[in-house]
This record gives structure tokens, sequence and C-alpha cells, in this order.
């Protein structure tokens, strides 16, 4: 919602989710807090695949919120993001997606199982982007525990397109695959 109201008349947000209820829940909110919002695309479907229509170093700003609905907890077939789905999403397309001077966020929740592991796999991504295009940032709450939610913020530094024109992912995807294995 918060996204939506940004973007304003003439943005567009894309939501994606497995989750039906957490897709409709978060299209209720959009359409309550942003009704003038200029386009709203919610998607079911993985976050390993793009937006439909989204081109290369188009967007400003692309939101990962891992893991699973809240009020639901991690139970036992709740739907959750992975390590693998997370890492294809963010080498396959997110990053590429985004404009100089645009960022990827994720937030993460490690307090589970499939969390954790997923958890090494983004701080290995992150730490794996070259630093002269990326500036790979965590922000952790230091008064919460090791399972705590936090955020990893990827931002793309402002270059020459011809220095960086060759969005190759591969050495950060085979970093984040080798922290889980």
């Amino acid at each position: 919602a918060v996204l939506a109201e940004l973007a304003g008349a003439a943005g567009r947000v894309c939501a994606m989710d497995v989750d039906a209820a957490a897709l409709a829940e978060c299209e209720a909110r959009v359409r309550t807090a942003a009704p003038d919002l200029g386009a709203f695309a919610p998607i079911l479907g993985s976050h390993a695949a793009p937006p439909p229509g989204l081109e290369p170093r188009r967007a400003r700003l692309v939101v990962f919120n891992l893991g699973y609905l809240p009020s639901k907890g991690a139970a036992e077939g709740v739907p959750t993001t992975s390590a693998e789905t997370t890492t294809a999403a963010l080498c396959d397309w997110a990053l590429g997606a985004v404009v100089p001077g645009g960022a990827v966020s994720l937030s993460v929740y490690p307090g589970h199982a499939s969390g954790a592991r997923e958890s090494l796999a983004v701080r290995a991504l992150a730490r794996a982007l070259s630093p002269s295009a990326w500036r790979s940032t965590e922000h952790v709450a230091v008064n919460h525990g090791p399972d705590a939610p936090y955020v990893v913020s990827l931002h793309r530094l402002f270059r020459d397109d011809r220095e960086n024109a060759d969005d190759d992912f591969a050495a950060a995807r085979a970093a984040a695959l080798g922290a889980i294995r």
C-alpha cells in the first residue's frame, strides 16, 4: 500500500505471491490506500518469474517480502519462498530490472527452517555482487535475537551503462547456491 501511494497516478505496482489469501489481502490494502494508483497488477505466482511486461533497467524499486503470510505463521503446508526461487528471481530478472540509482529490497525471515536457508543464500548473493556496480547493505535490529527479520538492500550505483551493460550475475548465483549446499 505504501509503494502504491508513492507510485501515484502515473505509477505501476505489481504484487506477486503464491498464496492467494496473501495476494487478496494485499490487493484490498492497496485499493483502499491508493485508489488513484495508475496501474496495479496482482499476480498469483512465484517470484521466480518476472512480472509481465517488466523490461530490463525500467524499475526504480523491486521489493521482496520473503517468508510466509505472517497471520498464518510458518505452519506445515503454508507456502514459503525458498533459497532457490529467490536466487533465481534475483539473478534472472530483479537485479537486471533496476535502473541505475534504483534498488532491490528484501525482507528476510530466518526464524523458520526454509527462511534460515534462504537467509544464507541472500547474504552470500549480496556479498558477491560487484562493488563497482552495487552497494549491498543489511539492516538488522540490534536489540532482537538472531532469528529476527532483517532487510537487505541492493542499490544499483549510478554508472555509465557501457561499464555495466552486461548484467551477468553468475558469480552471485554461484555464491548463493554454494552457501546452501
